[in-house]
């Protein structure tokens, strides 16, 4: 809930009954069910672990990322989470990308390599959706992570011609697109193929625009040089008219 009591998450976690004790090691909860410390995730509330035999275990504290302390009276018990490397590669072999980027950006990486990983599983699940028929969400991912369209044009073989340097462009893996779902691959490429194009352009006209607006700005300093104030004040004037015309 929010400071006024709203609910901000609509699919709350499902204890197996009510936890004596909680603890939050982003992106995890940790909660004490009896005798037993039950792992959930605080997006997606997804069931990741459920660890037994913690007699009488009613305390629980995080001292740091990863490492948290279970209590008893008479025991304690040092919970460690494994190499978070180890933890990414499962999530992404049971296709929990979100996850998977969200400890990579917890990971104590250099930002380098957080940059890389983080594009590696953006790709990794934009292949996934496309794998899963669903193109319009896919294309989405594609644009938004910049892909070179050329290989998300390879995702349809049909439309690319094989090479003396790419003869072999079917990727075994692809579903085989007929009829209906053909359709709609297509219409979901050519919507990203116009965002592309329309990005292009974009960019192209700021790219003129900057240059015409430098070199606007040389040739008015160099008449700024003249000795004759009337003209000089009329050059800023008519700069700065130019300037406002533009926006």
């Amino acid at each position: 809930m929010d400071t006024r009591g709203e609910l901000i998450q609509h699919n709350p976690v499902k204890w197996s009954d009510t936890p004596s004790a909680i603890a939050w090691d982003d992106p995890y909860l940790l909660g004490i069910v009896h005798d037993r410390l039950e792992v959930y995730t605080t997006e997606g509330c997804l069931h990741i672990q459920t660890i037994k035999d913690l007699n009488k275990a009613r305390l629980i504290y995080r001292c740091k990322q990863g490492k948290v302390f279970v209590a008893s009276i008479s025991h304690v018990w040092c919970v460690r989470a494994i190499d978070v490397t180890h933890q990414i590669r499962t999530l992404l072999e049971q296709t929990q990308f979100q996850l998977a980027l969200k400890l990579t950006s917890l990971s104590d990486i250099s930002e380098e390599e957080k940059v890389k990983q983080i594009y590696k599983i953006q790709t990794l699940y934009a292949h996934h959706l496309f794998r899963s028929k669903r193109f319009q969400e896919a294309m989405d991912q594609f644009l938004k992570i910049g892909t070179d369209p050329y290989e998300v044009i390879m995702l349809f073989p049909d439309l690319v011609t094989p090479s003396s340097n790419n003869p072999e462009v079917s990727d075994p893996t692809l579903p085989k697109l007929q009829d209906h779902d053909l359709e709609k691959g297509l219409r979901a490429l050519i919507v990203f193929l116009t965002e592309v194009r329309h990005k292009l352009m974009g960019d192209s006209k700021a790219k003129d625009k900057d240059n015409i607006k430098e070199k606007t700005l040389i040739e008015g300093k160099k008449y700024d040089s003249s000795s004759h104030r009337t003209a000089i004040e009329n050059n800023r004037y008519n700069f700065a008219k130019m300037l406002f015309a533009d926006h």
